[in-house]
């Protein structure tokens, strides 16, 4: 079974466009399996404003009604992953986990 990731979620207005829960895909659309939410929303969230973070923990909360996985992406500090988990995140991808690994060393047999 295929895993369908939505990435660059805040940039192209993704939550504009559903306006429900879509359970099964409905004239073409594929509900997707991940919401990968741009760095930009996640660059700094641990001092940011309350009402920026949350603002995306309401959108985290749209992801898991649509019944994907939030994933942060560009996590690069201790503060970031730590709210990022309080904000509803399950998911994590960046710096602050791994640098980036060459394909050939990152996959092993």
């Amino acid at each position: 079974m295929a895993t369908l990731i939505l990435d660059g979620v805040g940039q192209g207005g993704y939550f504009k466009k559903t306006s429900r829960k879509p359970t099964k895909p409905v004239n073409g659309y594929v509900p997707p399996h991940v919401l990968k939410f741009d760095m930009q929303l996640i660059r700094g969230i641990d001092k940011a404003a309350c009402s920026r973070q949350e603002l995306l923990a309401t959108l985290v909360r749209i992801a898991q009604d649509l019944g994907a996985t939030p994933l942060a992406e560009g996590v690069e500090t201790q503060g970031e992953h730590a709210t990022c988990c309080q904000l509803g995140f399950q998911l994590g991808q960046g710096y602050h986990y791994s640098r980036p690994h060459p394909l050939f060393n990152a996959v092993r047999s």
